[in-house]
């Protein structure tokens, strides 16, 4: 074996195997509600990749910190999003998904995400920034 060829074999097996690797964040579901016309309220979450391809997800509701009410009537599996027409605008309403595996509800992905009293309709969430 030649010096260059015990360079090198090392080297490409060793790219092959870092090749085959991904990268992830680690990252929550990422529930946001946003406002809409009419007391309606548009929420959306992130599918995740190490989530399963069956998973499904209900929605659910807790107004002026009250009792969490589900809002879907079976596991929302085909969309990452549920337009809530019930909410009432005058409290805060704070929104929390539940992954569905197996017909078998997990626990609540958190965090929640707070939609205050009065809070005023867009078609986006504003994010502050703050310069460094």
């Amino acid at each position: 074996m030649t010096f260059i060829s015990r360079i090198l074999v090392p080297l490409v097996v060793a790219a092959g195997v870092m090749h085959g690797q991904r990268q992830m964040e680690n990252l929550t579901c990422g529930v946001v509600a946003i406002p809409q016309a009419e007391g309606k309220v548009f929420v959306s979450w992130r599918l995740l990749g190490a989530d399963p391809d069956a998973v499904g997800f209900n929605v659910y509701r807790s107004s002026h910190g009250g009792r969490a009410t589900k809002l879907n009537p079976a596991p929302i599996t085909k969309v990452t999003w549920f337009l809530d027409h019930k909410a009432d605008p005058s409290v805060t309403n704070s929104y929390s998904v539940r992954a569905v595996l197996k017909r078998r509800e997990e626990a609540a992905l958190p965090p929640a995400f707070a939609v205050a009293a009065g809070a005023p309709i867009r078609q986006y969430l504003s994010i502050p920034f703050e310069d460094s």
